[in-house]
């Protein structure tokens, strides 16, 4: 991104933060009749089409939110599915956690940590973990004793 898109972007998101923080400010509703005295009529206009600016962009952030959230949830129930109907081996268990975390790009990273009386790893620990790392994808076990697990 070149400087002047990073500037620019970051007015937007400047702009929008004064936006939320003006309408999450207001706790009654906005009157030409202030305590201290009349706001002049094109104030008042003002306010109110910014007052709905902030509603429109409240709403479009939500919806944004949702959209990413509705993408993440569905690998881990699936993944939980899994692991309910069959036992996996520690190389299917990698490489189904694995092939979440690439399908799913809005997901970081992902594992599965097994209580240590259950079977999987060294001592019954095993947790691996899979999470991306400058455009890889990379792996190290939770269980490892560098891991407080």
């Amino acid at each position: 991104m070149r400087r002047a898109d990073q500037a620019h972007t970051g007015a937007n998101l400047s702009h929008q933060r004064w936006m939320l923080s003006c309408m999450c400010q207001l706790i009654e509703p906005v009157r030409p009749a202030t305590a201290m005295g009349e706001l002049p009529r094109a104030v008042y206009e003002r306010v109110v089409r910014e007052l709905e600016a902030c509603g429109q962009l409240k709403r479009a952030t939500v919806s944004r939110i949702n959209a990413v959230l509705h993408t993440v949830e569905p690998p881990p129930e699936w993944l939980a599915k899994q692991l309910a109907q069959e036992h996996l081996g520690q190389s299917q268990l990698r490489r189904l956690i694995e092939n979440e975390i690439l399908a799913s790009p809005h997901i970081y990273g992902g594992t599965v940590a097994f209580a240590p009386e259950k079977p999987g790893g060294a001592n019954g620990l095993n947790a691996p973990y899979f999470y991306r790392k400058n455009g890889r994808l990379e792996y190290v076990n939770l269980a490892d004793a560098s891991y407080d697990y």
